[in-house]
Formats: structure tokens, sequence, C-alpha cells
């Protein structure tokens, strides 16, 4: 049976109730129909609709699509355009963390940090507080980088930024080798992404590597077969060539091939990578 992506049933449906709402209702409801095309990688759709007049000043909305879509300089663009309303906006906490964003995917991590915090001494916004701890990882100083996420974490205003910047703070820890560490706080995500099957599936995933370093592979196995099924709930499975890896070694490391053999056959129905072929291709072989 064809899983069914609730992404999408929730953009059609956003699609259509934005042309029927009433004026003072369009920009919240285009902006929930833009957040969503650009989780489901349509990027164009998504500036079609920031085309549309009641969106049509929101400069950091249109900077951070193009930005997802892989022009940085459009983005840059954007957030300059308009006079003083692209400055404006620029200057904002989230304005200011992508300009910082764009530094960070261009490999300049110091200037990131430079944006992040040239108005304010104290960043106090989560998140500019993220994006100064993701330059800190990049620069291999993890401890910074932890104590960014952690106040990002504490700081956060609702559940799935909450979950985002507990998943980095557990990839701060797990990088730290403190695996226990890093489990609790994906696990914390999670919980905090019960409304979001996607990002949930992706922190069950973390989970499970962390379980695994930690030894607990009982909670690992459980955790990736959590992973693998919201991929498939949410219509992603193609996603899971890395978790589905990832469980099949688990299992052989436990000693069960035919687990493993069902895992890798599963991956391959899946539109597994062509990176992982040859790995699905030994397990297949009598």
């Amino acid at each position: 049976e064809h899983a069914v992506d609730p992404d999408l049933v929730r953009v059609e449906a956003l699609d259509r109730a934005l042309h029927l709402s009433a004026a003072d209702r369009e920009r919240e409801i285009g902006l929930r129909l833009v957040s969503l095309l650009r989780a489901t990688g349509r990027y164009d759709e998504a500036l079609s609709v920031l085309a549309r007049p009641a969106l049509a000043d929101d400069r950091v909305e249109l900077a951070e699509t193009l930005r997802m879509r892989g022009d940085p300089d459009a983005a840059l663009a954007a957030l300059g355009a308009s006079g003083a309303l692209g400055s404006e906006q620029a200057a904002t906490p989230r304005g200011r963390a992508l300009r910082a964003r764009i530094e960070l995917d261009r490999g300049e991590p110091r200037r990131a940090i430079e944006i992040a915090g040239a108005i304010e001494r104290e960043i106090d916004a989560p998140v500019l507080v993220e994006v100064v701890g993701l330059a800190h990882l990049r620069l291999g100083e993890t401890a910074r980088a932890e104590a960014c996420f952690d106040r990002a974490a504490r700081g956060a205003t609702d559940d799935r930024e909450a979950a985002r910047a507990l998943c980095l703070l557990g990839s701060a820890r797990h990088h730290r080798g403190e695996s226990a560490a890093a489990a609790e706080c994906y696990r914390q995500a999670c919980e905090r992404a019960r409304h979001d099957p996607h990002g949930r599936a992706v922190y069950a995933a973390n989970l499970a590597a962390a379980l695994t370093d930690a030894g607990d592979y009982e909670g690992a196995l459980f955790a990736y077969r959590e992973s693998l099924a919201g991929l498939f709930r949410v219509g992603r499975a193609a996603e899971g060539a890395g978790v589905f890896f990832n469980y099949a070694n688990l299992l052989l490391r436990l000693g069960d091939l035919a687990g493993a053999r069902r895992a890798v056959e599963r991956a391959a129905a899946s539109g597994v990578g062509p990176e992982l072929r040859g790995f699905c291709d030994l397990l297949q072989a009598d």
C-alpha cells in the first residue's frame, strides 16, 4: 500500500484555504503553506506563494526559501531589497540568523559568528544562539557549541524549535563521546516533536545511533524501528537509506543475519541509494 505523506495533504488543504480565506487570514495561512512546501522540497512552489500580495513584503521568508533552494546570493539580495524595509527585516534576530547561516553554508563560520553577534554583545534569541553553536561546531569548538545549543533549547518558544535545538545538543555531546547524554537529548527531542512525525523519525534515528554507542542494543533496535516506521508513515522511505544501513549493521553485530537481510531487502524496495547497493547485494547473496 502506498504511504500518504500528511505534509502533502496539508499543503493541498492550505493551498485551497489560501484562496478562500479573508484578507486578514491570508498571510498566516500563506506562511504555513510556505513552511510545508519547503519541508517537502517544493521550493519553486513556495516562491510562487511568497509572490502573492499578502506575502510579497516578507523578505526573510523569501531569503530563507532561496537559501534552502541553494541560491545564497539571491537570498542575500532578497534581504537587502526594498530599501529600509529589507534592512529592517535583515536586522531582526531571524534576519541576522539567516545572514549568518548563509555565511556558514559558504564555509565562513567566523564570519557567521560576527554577523550573529554584531548588534548586541549578549545574544538571547534562540535562533541566533543556534546558528552561533553551528559555527562553533564547524570550527571544532564542541564545548562552546554545546553551551549554545543548551541555551537555545532552554530558550525555545515552541516544540519544533526546542526539538531542533535538543537534537543539535545531542549531536555535540555525541561528538564528545558522551553517548548516554546524547541519547537523553535525542529522546527529549523525540518527545518535543510529537506533532512533527518527520522530525521525530529523524531524531529517533539519532537516538538509535547514540544508544548503540552506549551499549543499549535493545533500545537502539526499538529506536531504529520507530524511525523507519515514521519515515514510511509520512511517505519518505527513500530518506531512510542510512537508517537501514545502521539498523542492519546492528543486527549483524547481534548475530541476526536473517534480520539484517530482511532490513536490506526492504531498503532495496524503498529505493536505497547507490552507496548502499553493494552492501545490500552482499547480504542478499546466498
